[in-house]
């Protein structure tokens, strides 16, 4: 997407996966570590922030390591750098609907930042992941190192004064485009499952981290992020007791009765299967959202977006054509 549309994908540090360590030392054979060439190496398969140290050596990557450059100048927070964990539903890519959580998680390293080449090994200085940072003994609670969304805001407005609404719109567009890029390759795996596209749903993780011009990066999108909520008494409790419940209030789930196992509301029996996946959209997207909002797909911002897909099903097609159609009608009764 990168080579694409070079003008719009450039919200991601530069990157290298499934590395042929032969190449990978060839081109950073004249490698030097210096406070504006750093590299972080994640091993793959690892979580948590385990494993993940600076390049020093070339020689010494491995086969499935992943390389990253590493963001040198981030925004800071009493002088400690911090990334946003985010969360996102997808319910189906055929077609594609985003809901973003609005609010989210706010990790802070325990150390101060600084690009001290001699002490590169301080993960409480360069690594956010609070699996890591609880173990500082520097005697930190676990609401120094860990807020949320709305508290970053404030000290993000109040520190820096600037409008975080617009680093949100950033935030915003590289989810939607991340998706986006991901469509295809999702079709594909549902062409393989007995499941409809519309019959799915998930919650993703995405790490992102803010530069001190305001950039937005992304870090990772996680598959599988952790909503475990027994461990710790605090807005993090809320927010993931939250997302669990909005999450099954937007995708709809039918209760079904104890006594003869059917479901307790009426069916409804659709000849054309693009017009029941469509009105089960609609449907959807017009129910109490909590926490989420819908990023996409949106009157306002289809146009845009739809550039981006390799191509359109036709699921797509008749939903966004849907939604232009929905918001016309309401224009027209005001």
């Amino acid at each position: 997407m990168n080579k694409k549309f070079s003008n719009d994908f450039t919200y991601m540090p530069k990157t290298y996966v499934k590395i042929n360590t032969n190449e990978f030392e060839k081109e950073f054979e004249n490698y030097t570590l210096s406070e504006n060439n750093l590299w972080l190496i994640k091993p793959k398969l690892l979580s948590r922030g385990r494993g993940i140290h600076f390049l020093k050596n070339v020689e010494n990557i491995k086969k499935n390591d992943i390389v990253m450059k590493y963001i040198s100048n981030p925004l800071l927070i009493d002088n400690r750098k911090f990334d946003i964990r985010l969360y996102l539903l997808v319910t189906g890519h055929d077609p594609l609907k985003i809901y973003l959580f609005k609010e989210g998680l706010c990790r802070l390293s325990t150390d101060e930042f600084d690009l001290n080449i001699k002490d590169l090994d301080n993960t409480y200085k360069h690594l956010t992941n609070t699996s890591i940072n609880k173990n500082n003994k520097k005697g930190y609670k676990y609401n120094d190192f860990v807020k949320s969304i709305s508290e970053l805001k404030k000290l993000i407005e109040e520190k820096y004064n600037t409008n975080f609404n617009k680093i949100w719109d950033q935030i915003k567009d590289i989810c939607i485009k991340t998706l986006i890029s991901m469509n295809n390759i999702q079709l594909k795996k549902n062409n393989n499952s007995k499941l409809s596209s519309n019959n799915l749903f998930k919650i993703l993780g995405v790490d992102v981290i803010i530069d001190d011009k305001f950039k937005v990066w992304l870090l990772e999108v996680n598959h599988g992020p952790d909503l475990n909520v027994s461990k710790y008494k605090s807005h993090r409790t809320n927010i993931k007791y939250q997302i669990v419940h909005d999450m099954f209030n937007i995708i709809g789930m039918v209760p079904f009765s104890h006594v003869n196992g059917h479901a307790l509301e009426g069916k409804c029996i659709y000849e054309n299967s693009i017009e029941e996946i469509i009105d089960q959209s609609i449907c959807e997207l017009t129910r109490p959202l909590g926490g989420f909002e819908v990023i996409f797909p949106l009157k306002e911002n289809i146009n845009y977006y739809k550039k981006f897909f390799e191509s359109y099903s036709e699921n797509n097609k008749v939903l966004w054509n849907r939604i232009n159609k929905e918001n016309g009608k309401k224009k027209k009764k005001l």
